[in-house]
């Protein structure tokens, strides 16, 4: 495009929540328990919200050594 300046797009940098900033939202308050529970599932497990809000306990597998694993696609476990 002629007369058109491109604008390099910037990677934003993620930090992860610290241990002590997850426990502080577990004891928040929050209009929606479940909301709650599933954004700190989320972040300790490093799922994303679509694969969390999608979850079905099918998908949640017990091993014999007694571990729970999730079940994404046929190729990933947790």
């Amino acid at each position: 495009l002629k007369g058109c300046e491109f604008v390099k797009a910037v990677k934003p940098s993620i930090e992860p929540l610290s241990l002590e900033q997850l426990q502080e939202l577990a004891q928040s308050e929050c209009h929606s328990l479940p909301l709650k529970r599933a954004f700190i599932f989320s972040a300790l497990t490093g799922l994303a919200w679509k694969d969390v809000s999608s979850l079905t306990w099918e998908q949640i597998e017990k091993e014999e050594n007694g571990s729970m694993s999730i079940k994404l696609e046929e190729s990933t476990r947790i």
